[in-house]
């Protein structure tokens, strides 16, 4: 997982942060606006996004939240995939596969749908660099899957 070395207090003081950004997003106040998407745009920024996105993920009931963190996957997984290893890239894989499989019944489907589009971008521009144990491991995600 990605969030090996959170800080819980710390962690719950910035799933708050998130979601306050996210109903700011709506505000019919500008300002509000403004400050809500410019929180949302440091954490886009920030070198630890996919660990806060997969932790909105993980905790947030807030479909707003929900739907913005995986925004935030699908910007910082194209903007940093070369500089992000592919162990991280298959972990991130299984988790989102999961993730989406656990949740299937509760997840909006433009959640949904944005987490497919996720593990799409991964696998796509995983797949050269894969060697054949990785790949192996990315076919027993999926099998895993549709089995039960």
């Amino acid at each position: 997982q990605f969030l090996q070395t959170h800080q819980p207090r710390k962690m719950e003081g910035f799933l708050v942060t998130f979601e306050k950004a996210c109903c700011d997003l709506q505000s019919s106040v500008p300002h509000e606006r403004e400050i809500g998407n410019s929180i949302l745009i440091q954490i886009r920024n920030s070198d630890k996004a996919l660990e806060y996105a997969q932790h909105v993920l993980q905790n947030s009931l807030l479909p707003l939240a929900q739907l913005q963190a995986t925004l935030t996957l699908n910007t910082v997984l194209i903007r940093d995939f070369q500089i992000t290893s592919a162990e991280i890239h298959q972990q991130l894989i299984s988790y989102l596969l999961a993730h989406l499989y656990e949740k299937s019944e509760s997840l909006r489907s433009d959640i949904s749908t944005q987490i497919m589009r996720a593990v799409a971008i991964l696998v796509k521009l995983s797949w050269f660099r894969w060697n054949a144990e990785q790949k192996k491991h990315f076919f027993s995600n999926i099998e895993k899957l549709i089995s039960d």
